[in-house]
């Protein structure tokens, strides 16, 4: 499904006044850029989480969204089409977690980690709870009077549980040392934990408090028990990253493979609209007990959350903000943008862009193509965030999270009448080894690269290599503990920085960052070097010529030699956030507050236009322009430009 859209007015007025203005900075001129508003695009919304129930007759949705001062609390209402209560969550960046009963919806957050109760019936919201030493809150679930969250401290997996009667609270620790709870439920009169990174899944006795790991150990090997649900007499549960789903029966302690793939699972349409629920990757199953058989139903990639409206549609959000209603046979019979519905507009900002022959790729919640000649843009739907984007082989490359999950969309078909990316056929290569959340990626003839963060809680990213072969290769104790942030390379040697950290909710290592060559032909290391002992993560690699140029994190332009490793010139005042390789062979980079020309023998620096705090930087291959994000908008600079910029005068 694609969406295509003129941008004409506002475009337009932008594109006149860069021509028109004129800024002058070391004798040259900067002319001609556009831009984007990101403010006022269509995708203008990023919804969390959300739940539905039925109030006074009618079906009613309570989600949350993204808003520029935190995450916001919206009540909406599919039959008037209309927004009609907005709550701020005190500055929140998000909520995943989220149920409701007949009246209160119940909502956990993360940074800070919350959790708040909202009345529906007279719109009022206030915290039950605050988890301080906590960053997120996984899950909550309701029974009765009590409400169990699944949070992480320090590295310990802690259940906590609420009587909202009386108000006490109890708090299971020592489920794990090494971990958080993702996932919590009910069932059969016990409490259940879904453990990551190490996946466990611990059976709580309330009455006793004791608890213990039921998960059998040939199941154990994947990272985290992600989403549960009590349906009939069974518990239903599925495994990441190997997207197994099972069924565990108390009674006879007996588990059962209801699905090997939920991911790849062949999509039917359902039969009893009664057994369709919402669970594991967003999708919607079909639970039939008597058989033990889990089918996935109808087209349920794009919503969040659902809900049976007169048993025949299918209702929710996607993640970019637009309600959506299906028919039993996935036909899509109405979209409406939360913008449209009266939720303020508050602007998302990109994870990734990439640009190729005058077409700049711009992940969101949903891919956008611009073109930046035409101000022509589409729109395609996307499984997972890409967090980083490449074009290689007539193909564009997409490192999606979670599960650092590399895609390929061949160019050739963005000119398809109609083209579905969230097909599993574009989905490439899982990369697994305990590796989440994609970094960096860097694009060559020969092979891609892609720079990840492990599993929550984890050490150890990983640089993975696909070649144009076919052949894949992971190297994921590259630099021990660490995540692998940034990449360049020529031919055979590849260059990558690294983080000194692991992956989110692990303590820091307190060790400085370091920059690795490897030898793709040799595959072997040829240099493991500490750039700067107080800094924990290189920024960005270029190499040119001879040296290899790093930008660390506290602005530090360091410059390597590229066969040996030893330091060959730092600058510490050079204030310097990204580093890019022109296709002329030349230098250039950005600041906080310029698009800056390197000189790559004095290292001197000349700027080629100011630019406030861009973001996003990349290079089109093809035409030699720049791309970068400022203040939530789109810019651009030619080549020619940059080119002109002469850094070493005779």
């Amino acid at each position: 499904m694609q969406r295509t859209a003129f941008r004409i007015g506002l475009l337009d007025v932008v594109l006149v006044i860069g021509i028109l203005s004129i800024l002058i900075s070391n004798g040259v001129l900067a002319s001609g850029r556009n831009s984007i508003d990101f403010g006022s695009a269509i995708m203008s919304h990023s919804v969390f989480s959300a739940t539905s129930f039925e109030m006074d007759g009618l079906r009613v949705f309570v989600g949350v969204a993204n808003a520029t001062s935190g995450a916001q609390l919206f009540v909406f209402e599919p039959i008037k089409q209309v927004v009609t209560a907005i709550k701020n969550l005190d500055g929140a960046r998000g909520a995943w977690a989220i149920t409701s009963d007949e009246q209160y919806v119940y909502i956990g957050t993360y940074l800070p980690a919350q959790l708040y109760r909202y009345d529906v019936t007279q719109d009022h919201l206030d915290i039950l709870e605050k988890f301080p030493e906590a960053q997120y809150v996984w899950d909550v679930k309701k029974e009765g009077e009590q409400l169990i969250v699944g949070i992480g401290v320090g590295g310990e997996a802690i259940l906590v549980s609420i009587n909202l009667s009386s108000g006490k609270v109890e708090k299971y620790r020592g489920l794990s040392n090494l971990g958080y709870v993702r996932s919590v439920e009910f069932h059969d009169g016990k409490i259940y934990a879904g453990l990551g990174p190490m996946a466990k899944l611990v059976e709580i006795d309330p009455l006793t408090g004791s608890y213990k790991n039921i998960l059998p150990r040939e199941l154990s090997d994947d990272s985290v028990v992600y989403w549960m649900r009590s349906e009939g007499k069974k518990l239903i549960f599925s495994l990441s990253p190997s997207h197994r789903i099972f069924s565990y029966e108390p009674s006879s302690e007996h588990f059962n493979l209801l699905m090997a793939d939920a991911v790849r699972s062949p999509v039917l349409y359902p039969s009893k609209m009664q057994a369709v629920f919402r669970g594991y990757g967003d999708f919607f199953y079909e639970f039939d007990e008597a058989k033990a058989k889990l089918s996935r139903v109808i087209l349920s990639s794009i919503p969040t959350t659902g809900g049976d409206i007169n048993n025949r549609i299918l209702s929710g959000f996607t993640r970019n903000g637009l309600y959506v209603e299906y028919g039993l046979k996935g036909d899509l019979r109405q979209t409406l943008s939360l913008s449209e519905a009266g939720l303020d507009s508050s602007g998302t900002r990109p994870f990734s862009i990439s640009a190729f022959g005058k077409q700049v790729f711009i992940s969101e919640r949903e891919l956008r193509i611009f073109n930046p000649v035409t101000y022509k843009e589409r729109y395609y739907p996307l499984f997972g965030e890409a967090k980083a984007m490449c074009v290689s082989g007539k193909a564009l490359f997409s490192a999606h999270y979670t599960d650092a999950v590399l895609w390929k969309f061949p160019l050739s078909d963005f000119d398809l009448p109609e083209v579905n990316l969230t097909d599993q056929k574009y989905r490439l290569w899982e990369i697994g080894s305990n590796q989440n959340r994609p970094t960096s990626i860097f694009c060559s003839d020969e092979y891609v690269l892609v720079g990840t963060e492990p599993d929550y809680g984890k050490y150890g990213g990983a640089l993975s290599v696909l070649f144009n072969s076919g052949e894949r290769l992971v190297l994921d104790h590259l630099i021990a503990n660490h995540t692998i942030f940034s990449i360049t390379a020529d031919g055979d040697e590849i260059f990558v920085g690294s983080a000194a950290s692991g992956g989110s909710g692990a303590k820091p290592l307190g060790e400085p960052a370091r920059i690795v060559k490897y030898n793709l032909g040799e595959r072997r290391v040829i240099f493991d070097v500490v750039p700067g002992k107080s800094n924990r993560l290189i920024r960005s690699l270029a190499v040119i010529g001879s040296n290899v140029f790093a930008a660390l994190d506290d602005g530090t332009l360091v410059v390597i030699d590229r066969m040996t490793g030893k330091l060959r010139a730092k600058r510490k005042n050079a204030k310097i956030i990204q580093l890019l390789r022109t296709k002329d062979g030349e230098l250039v980079g950005t600041t906080r507050g310029s698009l800056v020309k390197i000189s790559t023998s004095s290292f001197t620096q000349h700027i080629i236009v100011r630019a406030r705090g861009p973001e996003n930087f990349v290079l089109d291959s093809v035409s030699g322009d720049f791309y970068w994000i400022e203040e939530m908008k789109l810019h651009s600079i030619s080549r020619d430009i940059v080119f002109s910029v002469n850094v070493d005068p005779d």
